[in-house]
């Protein structure tokens, strides 16, 4: 196993973009959310998910399973915390259904966190998944030299990318 500092730096920016990128795609009209999207994509990663993926890396746990299941796990769980109940309120109601009755969640209100849950933890998977690519193609979790290579040129993009982005935060 080969470690440096720049494909975990590369790993790290290109799994924030990759969700940020998602979310602000999904805004409809423009990449006008990819700034602000980024930086808390880069928060969460740089907080929660690089420390676990040293850990993981540390206990020689590279596989791509454990790292979707920790990945999807650290995408979900802080805000899912954060975030609930749902309102302040005694009582809120989404559609017909009441979440929140007295202080007291409902089953509705429930089902809506753990939909929450599960969105925040696929884009955690997602980000997850583009950490252990970038690290696997850098050569850093066992690859070859022609995809070492390969991966530090993906690489050198991304942090290039995420320059730019951060960069667009400060323009604004």
């Amino acid at each position: 196993m080969r470690a440096g500092i720049f494909p975990w730096l590369a790993a790290l920016a290109l799994s924030a973009l990759a969700p940020a990128f998602l979310i602000a795609g999904l805004d409809g009209e423009t990449l006008r959310l990819l700034p602000e999207a980024t930086a808390f994509a880069l928060a969460h990663a740089l907080l929660l998910g690089l420390p676990a993926a040293m850990l993981f890396y540390h206990l020689k746990w590279t596989g791509v399973a454990a790292v979707l299941a920790a990945a999807f796990f650290i995408g979900a769980l802080p805000l899912s915390i954060l975030t609930y109940p749902p309102v302040d309120s005694q009582s809120h109601i989404a559609g017909s259904a009441p979440l929140v009755v007295d202080g007291v969640a409902t089953w509705a209100g429930w089902l809506k966190v753990m939909q929450f849950a599960g969105l925040f933890g696929a884009l955690g998977a997602l980000g997850g998944l583009v950490f252990w690519l970038t690290l696997r193609l850098c050569g850093t979790i066992g690859q070859g030299p022609v995809r070492r290579l390969l991966g530090l040129g993906l690489a050198s993009v991304g942090v290039l990318t995420m320059v730019a982005v951060l960069a667009s935060l400060q323009i604004r």
